[in-house]
């Protein structure tokens, strides 16, 4: 290739400039996942459980949760818990 051909990557890399503001937020809601998806790793758990293991807000738990669920990380039990919750596991990987 010569000097003059130039790959459309490389002209994206020196003109896309993403805001600081942009990846903190990327690196918070990484470390909120894994925090939740950490505490899960013993087994089943519910909300508050969660909740109390993470230290973060119930609320933020549940909107996480929901939303690890809706795209199949992790999956509803079916038990209560002793706080009226659904439990919550891991979603277990296929072995083939």
């Amino acid at each position: 290739m010569s000097e003059r051909k130039t790959l459309t990557v490389d002209i994206l890399k020196k003109k896309v400039v993403v805001k600081k503001e942009l990846l903190d937020k990327v690196r918070e809601d990484n470390k909120i996942k894994n925090a939740i998806l950490n505490a899960m790793k013993d087994g089943p758990k519910t909300i508050p459980e969660i909740s109390r293991l993470t230290g973060l807000p119930t609320p933020m738990v549940t909107w996480w949760l929901m939303t690890l669920r809706k795209y199949g990380a992790v999956v509803e039990v079916g038990e209560v818990g002793e706080d009226f919750y659904y439990k919550y596991k891991l979603k277990e990987e296929v072995k083939k």
